[in-house]
């Protein structure tokens, strides 16, 4: 007689499997596909709005155009909060933790997901803006603009890494306070509004510091303007990320989901 087989279990959670299932989360639902496709709309609206109504030639033009992008970054922001407060409000979440145990994966395939979509994403949007710029004003210097040269590449580069990086505080900011609107309150109200009300405070340290807050940190690279410079500024950068994903990960570590 011989004994019956013990089944075993060689189930093993891949990151990019991780990867794989947070991507597909993100694109089945269609909101995704409408909050993108809005911006995108939006980011060429504006670029036609700028170019056909400007009656003088910017110094730069290229921060011109792409300065809009970035104001179009905080709603993408706001959308990188959604794709994980909704977890939390549908309690999908559980079923995402059951299966991935040490929980922290997550949390890095989403930031990674997001890092990578909103780059690729902005990247095309803007080249796109600038090429719409090109087509339809009637200044020289918006049709001289080379889409190859350097004074063209860095804001391309610096407000692309500005929209990232919003992108990836909200991701933090969503696995941290876990309710869709008490995250979006916190980001428009704290990350976005904060910094301008508390210049009205009448102490001259208050500059100092407010420079250093998420929302004025991309002025320096992107805008050129500012007491920072660019490597200060990507330094404060790396920095907020830093602090509030190691606020997201022990929160994601030792609160019940």
């Amino acid at each position: 007689m011989t004994a019956a087989a013990v089944p075993t279990n060689d189930y093993r959670v891949r990151f990019s499997g991780i990867v794989h299932a947070e991507f597909g989360k993100t694109w089945t639902v269609k909101a995704a596909w409408i909050v993108y496709s809005i911006i995108a709309a939006l980011g060429i609206g504006i670029t036609v709005l700028n170019a056909t109504l400007s009656s003088e030639a910017p110094t730069d033009p290229a921060t011109a155009i792409l300065s809009g992008s970035l104001m179009l970054g905080l709603v993408i922001a706001l959308h990188a909060i959604t794709t994980v407060t909704g977890e939390y409000g549908t309690g999908s979440i559980r079923t995402t933790m059951s299966a991935v145990p040490k929980r922290l994966p997550v949390l890095f395939a989403k930031s990674l997901l997001t890092a990578v979509t909103v780059t690729v994403y902005f990247v095309v949007l803007n080249f796109a803006m600038l090429v719409t710029a090109k087509l339809v004003s009637d200044l020289s210097a918006f049709q001289d603009l080379s889409l190859t040269a350097s004074s063209t590449l860095e804001p391309l580069f610096h407000g692309t890494a500005a929209t990232v990086f919003f992108a990836l505080i909200a991701v933090m900011i969503g696995f941290i306070l876990r309710n869709t609107a008490g995250s979006l309150a916190f980001f428009i109200g704290v990350v976005v509004l904060m910094p301008d009300l508390l210049r009205l405070i009448p102490w001259d340290g208050m500059a100092d510091i407010v420079q250093w807050s998420p929302m004025n940190l991309p002025n320096a690279p992107v805008f050129g303007f500012g007491e920072l410079t660019s490597g200060q500024s990507y330094m404060g950068m790396g920095l907020w990320v830093l602090v509030l994903g190691i606020i997201a990960c022990v929160s994601l570590k030792k609160r019940d989901v």
